[in-house]
C-alpha cells in the first residue's frame, strides 16, 4: 500500500501504474477496505489536481507575471495611428479610388504607398522621396545611398548596395512587435536618394560625398547612410564633424580594423579611421572597434592600434564579457569628452554563412541576434549618424545580406525612438555648412 501511495503522488502519466498497483490491493490476499477507499481518494484529488493546473507555467497575460509577448500587444494599442490614417487618405487621392468589385475601401487603383508590398517604387521603406535636397530639415532622420566601392581591395559590387537595402526594404512595415515601436507615427523619415559618386576618383568622391552627408547633418537630420565599401567611413564622418565644434567618438562594428594610413597606395576601405581620427574633433581615443579578428587585420593597421591607442574589443572579448558588458564600456570610451557618436556597421561583422553579399567575408563573427541586440544597445544613448557598410548584392543570396543591412537601420533608430533619442543630437551642429 505505500508503494502505491508513492505512485499516486506521481504525475498523472503514472495513472496506468497506479490503477494497475490499485488492481493488485484488491485482488490479493491483504484486501483492506479502508486502503482501497484512501487509494480512491487519493486519485480524485490527483485528478482534479491535473484538471486545475493545466500548465507548468502561470497564465503570461497575468499582471505578476505577464511575458514581454504580452506587454508587447498590449502596448500596440497606445501607439496612435493617424499619420496612417492620414496615408491612405494620400494613397486613395494620388491613386485613384479602387474599382467596384473591391470590398476594402482604402485600396485605390495605382499603389502610391506601403501595399503591396512587391509593388510600387523603392525608396527606403517606401518613405517620402525628398527630391528636393533642401527640404530634407523638416525630417528627424534621412536615409541616403553612398554607390561607392572604389576604395575595395578584393570583391567589388557594393556600389549596388543602396539599391540592394531600398529593394528588401520593401518588406518590412513600420512597426515592430517586441519594442512597441512605429516608426512612421513616432518619427519623420525620408529618403534622400544617391550621393553623385565618381567612379574613377576616390578623393573626388569623398569630397562629394562629405558634401552631401555634411548638407543632410546641417540641417538638423541625421544621416542614416547605406553604403558602399567602406572607404566612405572617412568622408561621412569628416562630413558630419565640419557641422560642430563638439567633439564626436565613433562606435565601428567590424572583423577588420580599417585603421591603417594606405593601401594599395590609396585610401582604401582599410584606412578609414586612420583619417577619420585625424580630424581635430574626432579623436582616437574615442574610437571603439568591435568584433577585430581573423585572418584579415593587417600588421600594418595593428601598429596603428597602438600609436593612437584606441579601444578594441575581438570576439572573444565579447564571448568572455557578453554582449552588455562589452557595449556598456564601448559606451564609456566613446562618449567620453564626447558629445555626440557615430556607428559605423560593417555587415562583414556577422558571421559570413549569415551574410554571403559582401566583400570580405570572414567567419567566427556575430550571430545576427547578437548584432541587433549590440546595436539596440548603442543607439539606445543616441547617435548623431549612422553607416551601415560592404553590402555587395552581387554576391547575395536571397537578399539576406541586404536584409542584415536594412534590419540594422530600422533596429538602430527604432531603439533611439524608443529611449527618446531620435533628434536629441541637434543641439550639436553649431556651424553654418560650408561646401567642400
Amino acid at each position: 500500500m505505500r508503494k502505491l501511495f508513492h505512485e499516486l503522488a506521481k504525475p498523472a502519466r503514472h495513472r496506468r501504474r497506479v490503477e494497475h498497483l490499485l488492481m493488485k490491493t484488491t485482488t490479493g490476499n491483504n484486501f483492506n477496505t479502508n486502503d482501497m477507499f484512501l487509494g480512491g481518494k487519493m486519485m480524485e484529488q490527483q485528478q482534479q489536481q491535473q484538471q486545475q493546473i493545466r500548465h507548468h507555467h502561470p497564465d503570461p497575460r497575468d499582471l505578476k507575471y505577464m511575458t514581454k509577448g504580452w506587454k508587447a500587444a498590449l502596448k500596440e494599442k497606445t501607439i496612435p495611428e493617424s499619420v496612417h490614417e492620414a496615408s491612405v487618405k494620400r494613397e486613395l487621392k494620388l491613386g485613384l479610388q479602387g474599382s467596384s468589385s473591391i470590398n476594402d475601401k482604402t485600396i485605390p487603383t495605382f499603389s502610391r504607398g506601403e501595399l503591396p508590398h512587391f509593388a510600387g517604387i523603392n525608396t527606403f521603406m517606401k518613405a517620402p522621396y525628398c527630391e528636393d535636397i533642401s527640404e530634407v530639415g523638416k525630417y528627424d532622420a534621412a536615409v541616403v545611398g553612398v554607390p561607392f566601392d572604389g576604395g575595395t581591395t578584393y570583391r567589388p559590387g557594393t556600389r549596388f548596395g543602396p539599391q540592394g537595402i531600398r529593394r528588401i526594404s520593401a518588406l518590412y512595415t513600420p512597426y515592430n512587435y517586441e519594442t512597441g515601436v512605429d516608426l512612421r507615427e513616432q518619427m519623420t523619415l525620408c529618403d534622400a536618394g544617391d550621393i553623385f559618386t565618381i567612379p574613377a576618383n576616390i578623393e573626388k568622391s569623398f569630397d562629394q560625398i562629405s558634401n552631401g552627408v555634411g548638407y543632410i547633418a546641417s540641417t538638423g537630420a541625421m544621416p542614416i547612410i547605406l553604403g558602399g565599401d567602406h572607404s566612405i567611413g572617412f568622408p561621412t564622418v569628416r562630413g558630419i564633424a565640419a557641422q560642430t565644434t563638439k567633439n564626436i567618438g565613433i562606435i565601428h562594428v567590424d572583423r577588420h580594423a580599417d585603421i591603417q594610413e594606405y593601401d594599395l597606395d590609396e585610401r582604401m576601405h582599410t584606412t578609414p579611421y586612420f583619417h577619420a581620427t585625424n580630424i581635430p574633433n574626432v579623436k582616437p581615443e574615442n574610437l571603439v572597434q568591435i568584433g577585430i579578428g581573423g585572418w584579415q587585420v593587417p600588421r600594418a593597421a595593428v601598429k596603428e592600434i597602438r600609436n593612437r591607442r584606441t579601444n578594441v574589443f575581438t570576439m572573444s572579448d565579447v564571448e568572455d564579457l557578453g554582449i552588455e558588458k562589452v557595449v556598456e564600456m564601448a559606451l564609456e570610451r566613446a562618449w567620453d569628452g564626447c558629445d555626440a557618436v557615430y556607428l559605423s556597421y560593417d555587415i562583414d561583422s556577422i558571421e559570413a554563412g549569415f551574410v554571403p553579399g559582401t566583400g570580405w567575408p570572414e567567419p567566427g563573427g556575430f550571430l545576427p541576434r547578437e548584432a541587433l541586440k549590440l546595436v539596440g544597445l548603442v543607439a539606445a544613448e543616441g547617435l548623431c549618424g549612422m553607416e551601415v557598410v560592404e553590402v555587395s548584392p552581387p554576391y547575395d543570396v536571397s537578399d539576406i545580406t541586404a536584409l542584415m543591412g536594412l534590419r540594422i537601420c530600422v533596429d538602430a533608430m527604432g531603439a533611439m525612438v524608443a529611449h527618446g533619442k531620435m533628434g536629441k543630437h541637434r543641439h550639436i551642429i553649431d556651424k553654418e555648412f560650408v561646401p567642400f
